[in-house]
């Protein structure tokens, strides 16, 4: 699957994203945040326990970094706390002393999905994706078109069996082949992304040289001038939007505060953010 680039909804729609129906099938939308997939030990234990969560209506599930915490619809959050790194930090907090998290690289934020068909028949052939955040510059800008996604153990497909929906121990998991095969329901931890921070050696690798303000400031400054590196100013939304079809869609958003003002801003920063985007175009 190619990658761009960084409970019941009437119920507890405080809980979710918004979803729009047509002819019955639902798309529901699930803001949280996820251990780093890339460097991050938990994540397996991570995507198990989203996919029950979400399964089971959007609840908490799990423990300690591999914990799967849904957010509301419209969260806010400090930005530091859904920033990805090549060094050990949780939350945003560089080398974290608590045993449960010292092996940690950041947090993505991430949404995760629910698709039913409602009595009609689906399959993830048929799903696309598109974030956007709501900054000027598009930094966290990323899209899988319709027709990307496979079924695995991250996007998993559900058949009911004779119970119908609700009756788990009679469910068949789809978890590869085709992606046109037919499902009752589509459960999954999602896609998402984040501001990266880099140590001196891992930002030169990146972007051919260090945008922080020296190379030799602690891991925890680096976290903290990630915003301006990449050109953020102010505080800014996310949204996740899932589509079935041109009709059929669900998305959620949060907001990430706590942006530094303008005046903080590094032109080394600029800089980097400029070739970042040049890059990611190509």
């Amino acid at each position: 699957m190619r990658k761009v680039n960084i409970l019941a909804a009437a119920a507890l729609a405080g809980l979710v994203g918004m979803s729009r129906a047509n002819a019955d099938v639902t798309v529901t939308v699930i803001p949280s945040l996820a251990p780093n997939a890339f460097g991050s030990p938990s994540w397996p234990g991570y995507v198990t326990n989203a996919t029950l969560g979400i399964e089971n209506g959007g609840v908490s599930e799990g423990m300690g970094a591999s914990q799967y915490n849904p957010l509301p619809n419209g969260a806010s959050f400090n930005w530091e706390e859904a920033v990805v790194t090549g060094f050990p930090s949780w939350m945003g907090v560089a080398a974290p002393n608590t045993p449960a998290f010292s092996g940690e690289e950041g947090n993505r934020l991430t949404f995760g999905l629910d698709v039913k068909g409602n009595g009609q028949k689906i399959s993830i052939s048929q799903l696309g994706f598109q974030g956007d955040s709501s900054d000027p510059n598009d930094v966290l800008q990323w899209s899988f078109p319709t027709g990307d996604f496979d079924y695995t153990s991250d996007y998993v497909g559900i058949i009911y069996g004779a119970g119908g929906a609700g009756d788990i121990a009679d469910y068949s998991y789809i978890t590869s082949g085709a992606n046109t095969q037919s499902v009752d329901e589509i459960v999954s931890r999602g896609t998402g992304n984040s501001l990266p921070a880099y140590e001196h050696d891992q930002a030169i690798a990146n972007f051919g040289f260090d945008p922080y303000s020296a190379p030799d400031i602690s891991d925890q400054q680096r976290i903290d001038e990630t915003a301006s590196v990449f050109g953020l100013n102010s505080d800014f939304t996310v949204t996740g939007v899932y589509t079935m079809s041109p009709d059929i869609s669900g998305s959620a958003f949060v907001t990430e505060t706590g942006v530094p003002e303008p005046g903080s801003l590094s032109l080394l920063g600029i800089g980097a953010f400029a070739l970042m985007r040049r890059r990611r175009r190509a």
